[in-house]
């Protein structure tokens, strides 16, 4: 547990529980999958004059109840709501300070997967593939895969990726109705 600051005038510590998700990547993938399977995503340049991208906004806030720092895609119509912002990680009392401090010893200490998550993030490192199959007026079905590419190339530089198709990963479209209808979108 770390040592948070609960009152910033007399710089008053007490040790404070802490979560954080393991593989942060994991939940932006299924914020995007889900708002493309809800045919509520939209294209970037709809909203921005960012072209071909899915745009997350993080932030860290204080409420009653917390101290967290969260996940929207933009991309989302409708998203800035409660129901699609999600939580990377937090300090899950409502007594602790929202300062500099605290975020240092929680959200972005050393070798916190989070830190290094969002610092990937913000240098434009981590791509992300999303495959959509999808049956007009019957189903969509959507899975993302979050990675960093190698060599890692300036911000905003175009990059081409080659992708093989793997036969006996394949589902046909019988297998593909009947993992929809019970509900079992994708194998994860």
């Amino acid at each position: 547990m770390p040592l948070c600051l609960v009152s910033l005038r007399r710089s008053f510590g007490k040790l404070r529980p802490f979560w954080c998700l393991l593989k942060p990547y994991e939940l932006l993938e299924l914020l995007v999958e889900s708002s493309i399977a809800q045919s509520q995503f939209r294209r970037s340049t709809e909203f921005s004059n960012i072209q071909d991208a899915i745009i997350a906004v993080v932030g860290l806030d204080k409420s009653t109840v917390n101290t967290g720092c969260s996940m929207r895609v933009a991309n989302r119509r409708n998203g800035n709501s409660s129901n699609h912002t999600q939580l990377l990680a937090a300090v899950p009392v409502h007594d602790a300070a929202e300062c500099h401090a605290n975020s240092a010893v929680t959200f972005f200490r050393p070798g916190s997967p989070l830190r290094s998550y969002l610092q990937s993030y913000v240098n434009d490192e981590i791509q992300m593939i999303v495959l959509q199959i999808s049956k007009p007026s019957s189903y969509t079905i959507c899975r993302c895969v979050s990675f960093i590419p190698t060599p890692i190339l300036p911000p905003c530089t175009g990059r081409k990726i080659n992708a093989n198709i793997v036969q006996d990963y394949y589902i046909d479209e019988d297998d593909l109705i009947k993992a929809v209808q019970a509900q079992k979108l994708w194998p994860r």
